[in-house]
């Protein structure tokens, strides 16, 4: 940015990269987490108030909400491959989310694609291999019956 360049200092020791590599890319979302997800009330950064003094002016305990907080609204980079993948295979199936992804194998496509249904999995009761229980959320809704080599 042209205001930023003022700020720089000749030979600060620092390369300038052509591009983000992956931790300051990381980093910039960080950044960009922060400032659109304030803190609520108190934990708050105030106007004119450095980041160290805030920091300072907080109890231990205000200090791990903050932290919390900041867990709770933050994304990585990667979550937006998985939510990629999700639609993908979702609207056009698992080979379709397999080739846009460029993964040679399926299984590799599976681990970032989830299921339509992500909170609900297959448990193997033990009537037989074609038999298995749905649960939803932990709760026993029922079997449904499989043809040989569906749900696997």
């Amino acid at each position: 940015m042209v205001r930023n360049v003022a700020k720089r200092v000749a030979g600060s020791g620092r390369r300038l990269a052509e591009r983000y590599d992956r931790g300051s890319y990381g980093l910039a979302i960080d950044r960009a987490c922060d400032k659109a997800f304030l803190p609520p009330g108190e934990l708050a950064q105030r106007a004119g108030e450095t980041r160290k003094a805030w920091w300072g002016r907080l109890t231990p305990a205000q200090r791990s909400e903050v932290t919390a907080w900041r867990t709770a609204h933050r994304w990585h980079p990667n979550q937006l491959r998985h939510t990629f993948a999700t639609r993908v295979r979702k609207q056009h199936g698992l080979e379709a989310a397999q080739v846009l992804l460029g993964h040679a194998r399926a299984d590799v496509t599976q681990v970032y694609a989830e299921r339509n249904s992500p909170r609900r999995s297959w448990r193997r009761s033990g009537s037989g291999a074609d038999s298995r229980r749905l649960w939803v959320s932990g709760v026993h809704r029922g079997t449904a019956k499989l043809s040989p080599g569906e749900g696997d």
